[in-house]
């Protein structure tokens, strides 16, 4: 006599052929890597997002290729992407946030940056794609130039328009170069040292720094 345990389990040949058969198919397998720059239809990373982590690549290779230090941080506070040291041992350093934006013919862009941001030792790195691979267009934007966009109509963002015809003319002074890195060597050396520092851990299970402050990590 079959049991109800055998019962349910049996499973005739036919039925291990219909569920083998009408399952849906299996994604093909992808080996390798993706081509740089360049992400599958779908995924949860948006364009912004993409052009962002290529404006802090660009801007890591060329700041470590000049002899400035790049790190990461694990952690959002005062809106720095990288900070930017001289020596491993110092704690001054240059807060950098970086931007990526496509500018086409038929559509412009822009860039904001909140008011709160406090804009010492402050530098924004901006990659522009125009669909061009003739030219490199990286920029870099301090904070006494920052304070100076025009604001948006609530006030409480430095808006950047970037129009595709005049974007290389308007910010060739804001062409990364090597008066770039002098001016964030600048940037880094008028860095205020803090005299005390308060960690303050949060929920989430990381930490921040009260003030603007930071310590040797």
């Amino acid at each position: 006599m079959m049991t109800a345990f055998q019962g349910i389990t049996k499973l005739t040949t036919e039925h291990m052929g219909a569920a083998r058969f009408n399952r849906p198919p299996r994604p093909a397998k992808r080996h390798g890597f993706s081509p740089p720059f360049t992400h599958d239809k779908g995924t949860s990373m948006s364009d912004t997002k993409r052009m962002e982590l290529i404006a802090e690549n660009l801007i890591s290779h060329f700041l470590q290729r000049h002899g400035i230090l790049v790190a990461k941080p694990y952690f959002d506070q005062d809106a720095g992407d990288l900070f930017a040291i001289t020596t491993v041992g110092g704690i001054r350093f240059c807060r950098i946030q970086c931007k990526g934006r496509k500018v086409r013919p038929s559509a412009g862009n822009n860039v904001e940056i909140s008011v709160a941001v406090n804009l010492e030792s402050f530098v924004v790195c901006l990659f522009i794609d125009d669909g061009s691979f003739d030219s490199l267009n990286l920029y870099a934007f301090f904070g006494d130039e920052i304070a100076k966009w025009n604001k948006n109509s609530t006030g409480d963002k430095y808006i950047l328009c970037l129009a595709h015809g005049t974007f290389v003319e308007n910010l060739k002074q804001n062409k990364v170069s090597e008066r770039t890195i002098d001016r964030i060597g600048n940037e880094i050396m008028k860095a205020e040292l803090p005299t005390t520092v308060h960690y303050k851990f949060t929920s989430s299970g990381g930490f921040s720094l009260d003030g603007t402050a930071t310590a040797k990590m």
